[in-house]
C-alpha cells in the first residue's frame, strides 16, 4: 500500500511540474484589475506550486519508507549555492529582502530536485517538453500579435517592444534564448517531415518574437550558441553516424524561413533591427544606465569582497553607491537591480556566493557536454546540447540582465537544469528504434526496493503539511492582493481621488508591511493633503525599512517643512542632494532653505542646479527652465532684480510654451508691489493655460493687495469654476466678500 501511495504521489508531483512549466509564462492580472506589477500572478503561482510539490515530495517519502531521491552530478552544487544565500542572513542588514530571495532560489532548487527524481523515462520528459513549448507557441503567438500592433492589453511600459505575456521584452527575450535552441534540436531530431513542419514554425514563432523584443544581448547570446550547437552536433555525430542529406537539406530551409523572417521585421518593424544591433556598443541612453547601475554593483563588491552584503538586497544597498549623473538622467528611483547577474551575485553574496554560482554552472557545463558528445542515444546528445547552448545564452543575456530573479526565468532557468540532470541519469533505451531518433516507448526504471511505510507518521505529516501549505499560501495571496491595492492606490493619488488613495495604501501595508511602495504613496498623499504627521510616519517607517528608498529623502523633507520642524527639514534634504546631486534635488533644497529664511545657503543651491544645467549634460531629465525659475525666485528675495529678471527671460526662452516663467515673473513683480507689471505676467499665463485655475488665483491676490475687492472676487470665482472646493481659493474670496 505504501507503494502504491507513493506512486500516486509521485504522479501530483508530475502533474505539478507540468502545471509549472506550462502555466508560468501565461498568467499576469488583466486590466482594467489594479496592480503595481501585472505580472506578479507568476510569482504567487510559483510559489504556491512549489509549497505544494514540497509537501508531495515529502508524503511520497514518507510513504515509500525512504527518501526519494535520485542522485546527479548537480545536488552538492545547487544545495551549497543556496546555503550560502541562506547563510548570508547572518550579516544582511536587511532580512526581509533576503529572506524573500533564499525563497526564491529554495523554490527553484526545489524544482530542479524534482525533475530527475520524478522524469526518468521518455514519456514523462516528452510530457515536460510538450509542457514548456506549448507555453512558448502560446506566449510567441501574443508577442507576433502584439508586434504587428494588435494588443488589447495596455502594459503601461511605453514602449513598443513585443513583452508577450511577461510584462516585459528583456524577460521575454531571455525566456525565447532559453528555448530556441532546443526547438532547433528538436527540429533536426525529428523523424516525419510533418513534425518538422510543426518544430519549424514554432522555432519560427520564437524567433520572430525574440526580434521583435529588440533585445540586443539576447541576440548576440543566440548568435553565439547557435555556433556552439552546431560544434557539438557535429563533434558528437563524429562518433557516430554522419548527418543525413535530408536533415541537411531540412537546416538549409529552416535557415532560409529565419531570414526571411528577419527580413520581415527589418520591414515592418518600428525599430531599425540594423541599428539596434549596431548601438550595443554604442554611448546611448540604455547602455549609460547600465553602465552606472555595473558600477554601483562593483562599487558595493570592492566594499564587501568576501560575504556581500546579503543576498537581495541590492535594492537597498545601491543608492549610495550610485554615480549621481544617473540621477541627472531621471532613472535612478527604479534600480531595483544591477542589470548584470553576474555583477549582482558579486555584490550580494561576495567571492563565496559567486565562486559557489561559477562551480554550479561549471558542472552543469561539464555534465551537459559530456552528454552531448559521448551519449549513445542520439536524442539523447540533442536535448543535452539544446539545453546546454540554451541556458548559456540566457546566461549570456543575464550578463546585462537579471531575468534569472524574475518568475519566469527562474523557473525555467532550475526547470532547464532539472531537464539536463533528468538526461544524464536516465537509463538507456533498452531497443532503440532503427533511425535512433526516438527511443522505445514504456521504459521504466525498475522499482526502488519495496520497504515498511508508517501509516500514521504519514497521516501526521500530511496535517503537519496541509497547515503549512496553507499558511505559506496564504501568506503569498495576501501579497498579491497588497500588490492590487498598491495598484489601486497609485491610480487613486494619480487622479487626485486621496481618501481613496489613502485606503488603498493602509490596506496594502496591512497586507504586506514589506511593501515599500505603498508607504512611499501613503507618504505623497500626505505631502499632497496638507497631511504631514501620517507623511512624516509614512516616510521615516519606510526609510527604516530601505533608508535610501527613491525618493524618501525628498518626501521626508516635505512632512517636516509642512510640521515647520525646519532643522530636521534641512537635514533630510541635504541628505537627498547628496544622494543626488541633480538639479531636482538641489532645487528642493533651495526651496527649503528659502522656507527657512536661511536666503544664502538657499541661493548656492540653486546657483549648483543651474550650473549642472549649464553644463549641458545628455539626457538631463529635468527642464532646464525650473532650475533658472527657482534661482530667479530666491535672487528676488534677495532684492537682486535685475538678475532675477534675467533668469526668468532664459526660462521664457526655454520654454516658450509654458506658463510658468509668466507665474514666477507675476510673483516677482507682486513682491516688489509692482502690480500692474504683475497682472501682465499672469494674463499671459492665463492665456497659455486657459484651464489652469492658478493665474486666476494670483490675480486675485494682486487685486486684494489694491484694495480691488471687485476684481478680486471675480477672479476668485473663475478660480473655483476651474477647480471647485480649494479650501485656499474659498477662504481668500470669503475674505474678499468681507472687505466688499
Amino acid at each position: 500500500m505504501g507503494t502504491e501511495r507513493a506512486t500516486y504521489y509521485a504522479r501530483a508531483i508530475e502533474i505539478g511540474v507540468l502545471a509549472t512549466a506550462l502555466l508560468t509564462p501565461l498568467l499576469f492580472l488583466p486590466p482594467p484589475l489594479p496592480a503595481y506589477d501585472l505580472t506578479y500572478p507568476k510569482t504567487v503561482f510559483f510559489g504556491l506550486v512549489i509549497l505544494v510539490l514540497a509537501a508531495l515530495w515529502a508524503l511520497e517519502s514518507a510513504a515509500a519508507g525512504r527518501l526519494v531521491w535520485v542522485r546527479t552530478p548537480l545536488d552538492w552544487p545547487v544545495a551549497l549555492f543556496v546555503l550560502w544565500n541562506l547563510v548570508s542572513l547572518m550579516w544582511s542588514r536587511y532580512d526581509y529582502a533576503t529572506l524573500s530571495q533564499v525563497g526564491k532560489y529554495a523554490g527553484g532548487a526545489l524544482l530542479f530536485y524534482l525533475i530527475p527524481t520524478h522524469f526518468r523515462t521518455w514519456p514523462q520528459l516528452r510530457r515536460l517538453l510538450l509542457a514548456i513549448f506549448a507555453a512558448a507557441a502560446l506566449t510567441s503567438a501574443y508577442g507576433v500579435v502584439q508586434f504587428f500592433g494588435y494588443d488589447w492589453i495596455d502594459w503601461q511600459s511605453g514602449d513598443v517592444r513585443v513583452v508577450a505575456t511577461l510584462g516585459n521584452a528583456t524577460f521575454f527575450a531571455a525566456h525565447l534564448v532559453l528555448l530556441i535552441p532546443l526547438g532547433l534540436n528538436m527540429f533536426l531530431g525529428s523523424p516525419s517531415p510533418r513534425n518538422r513542419v510543426l518544430w519549424a514554425l514554432l522555432v519560427g514563432l520564437m524567433y520572430f518574437s525574440l526580434l521583435g523584443t529588440y533585445t540586443r544581448a539576447a541576440w548576440l547570446s543566440l548568435l553565439l550558441v547557435v555556433v556552439l550547437n552546431v560544434v557539438l552536433l557535429v563533434r558528437g555525430e563524429a562518433g557516430g553516424r554522419k548527418p543525413r542529406q535530408r536533415t541537411i537539406r531540412a537546416a538549409l530551409l529552416l535557415g532560409v524561413f529565419l531570414l526571411a523572417l528577419t527580413a520581415l521585421a527589418a520591414w515592418q518593424g518600428p525599430y531599425s533591427l540594423r541599428e539596434r544591433a549596431a548601438s550595443t556598443f554604442q554611448v546611448d541612453l540604455s547602455n549609460v544606465q547600465r553602465s552606472m547601475a555595473w558600477r554601483a554593483a562593483l562599487d558595493i563588491f570592492r566594499a564587501h569582497p568576501l560575504l556581500g552584503t546579503g543576498a537581495g538586497t541590492f535594492f537597498q544597498e545601491a543608492p549610495p553607491h550610485l554615480d549621481p549623473e544617473y540621477y541627472n538622467i531621471g532613472q535612478a528611483q527604479w534600480v531595483a537591480h544591477a542589470h548584470s547577474e553576474l555583477l549582482q551575485q558579486a555584490a550580494e553574496t561576495g567571492f563565496v556566493g559567486l565562486g559557489l554560482f561559477a562551480w554550479l554552472i561549471l558542472v552543469f557545463i561539464a555534465m551537459s557536454g559530456r552528454i552531448a558528445l559521448r551519449a549513445p542515444q542520439h536524442l539523447d546528445r540533442l536535448l543535452a546540447a539544446g539545453v546546454l547552448c540554451g541556458v548559456l545564452a540566457f546566461l549570456g543575456q543575464n550578463l546585462a540582465g537579471v531575468s534569472l530573479r524574475w518568475p519566469t526565468g527562474a523557473a525555467y532557468f532550475w526547470l532547464m537544469l532539472g531537464l539536463a540532470a533528468a538526461v544524464a541519469v536516465r537509463k538507456p533505451c533498452a531497443a532503440p528504434a532503427a533511425d535512433d531518433d526516438t527511443p522505445a516507448e514504456g521504459i521504466r526504471e525498475a522499482g526502488a526496493p519495496e520497504t515498511r511505510s508508517n501509516s500514521a507518521l504519514e497521516a501526521i505529516l500530511a496535517v503537519v503539511l496541509l497547515a503549512v501549505v496553507a499558511f505559506g499560501g496564504m501568506e503569498l495571496v495576501k501579497r498579491q492582493l497588497s500588490d492590487m491595492r498598491l495598484g489601486a492606490a497609485i491610480g487613486h493619488l494619480e487622479a487626485r481621488h486621496h481618501e481613496q488613495a489613502y485606503l488603498e495604501s493602509q490596506q496594502a501595508m496591512t497586507l504586506n508591511p514589506y511593501n515599500l511602495h505603498a508607504y512611499s504613496t501613503l507618504g505623497a498623499v500626505g505631502v499632497e493633503t496638507g497631511n504631514h504627521e501620517l507623511a512624516r510616519q509614512a516616510f521615516e517607517t519606510l526609510q527604516s525599512l530601505a533608508p535610501h528608498f527613491p525618493m524618501s529623502h525628498r518626501g521626508l523633507g516635505e512632512a517636516y517643512l509642512g510640521l515647520q520642524r525646519y532643522p530636521e527639514a534641512l537635514a533630510a534634504f541635504e541628505a537627498d542632494a547628496r544622494l543626488e546631486h541633480s538639479p531636482v534635488s538641489l532645487i528642493a533644497l533651495a526651496r527649503a532653505y528659502a522656507r527657512a529664511d536661511r536666503l544664502p545657503e538657499a541661493r548656492r543651491a540653486a546657483e549648483e542646479a543651474v550650473r549642472i544645467v549649464e553644463e549641458g549634460r545628455p539626457w538631463l531629465h529635468l527642464a532646464p527652465a525650473e532650475a533658472y525659475l527657482t534661482r530667479a525666485q530666491i535672487r528676488g528675495a534677495l532684492h537682486e532684480r535685475q538678475a532675477a529678471l534675467q533668469d526668468v527671460e532664459r526660462a521664457k526662452r526655454l520654454a516658450p510654451r509654458s506658463e510658468q516663467p509668466y507665474l514666477v515673473a507675476g510673483d516677482l513683480y507682486r513682491g516688489w508691489r509692482e502690480y500692474a507689471l504683475a497682472l501682465r505676467e499672469y494674463e499671459r499665463a492665463r492665456e497659455l493655460s486657459p484651464h489652469s485655475p492658478q493665474p486666476h488665483v494670483l490675480m486675485g491676490l494682486t487685486y486684494a493687495a489694491q484694495g480691488k475687492w471687485e476684481l478680486a472676487i471675480e477672479a476668485y470665482r473663475a478660480a473655483l469654476a476651474l477647480q471647485p472646493g480649494d479650501p485656499f481659493v474659498e477662504r481668500k474670496l470669503q475674505e474678499a466678500q468681507a472687505h466688499r
